[in-house]
């Protein structure tokens, strides 16, 4: 999936299929920083499939990690 949306708590992702809720997830998220992809663990919050093709999932974070979400700021604020 792409993720859309990210916050200090957790992602949306636009994903082809949905998922049911607590399904639990690793995740990648690859981000353009240099530096190798960001490896969180989350569980599916909510999931929707819309008219389009791809649908959307809400992904709540197990553990976020600061240093993570630092490395998402500083890309933010460019």
């Amino acid at each position: 999936g792409v993720c859309t949306d990210i916050g200090a708590g957790g992602v949306s992702i636009d994903m082809k299929q949905s998922l049911d809720p607590r399904t639990p997830l690793e995740m990648w998220l690859e981000i353009s920083d240099g530096f190798e992809p960001i490896n969180l663990k989350g569980r599916v919050v909510w999931s929707r499939n819309q008219a389009t093709e791809s649908g959307k999932t809400g992904v709540v974070f197990d553990c976020p990690r600061l240093i993570a979400f630092s490395r998402v700021l500083k890309l933010l604020r460019r």
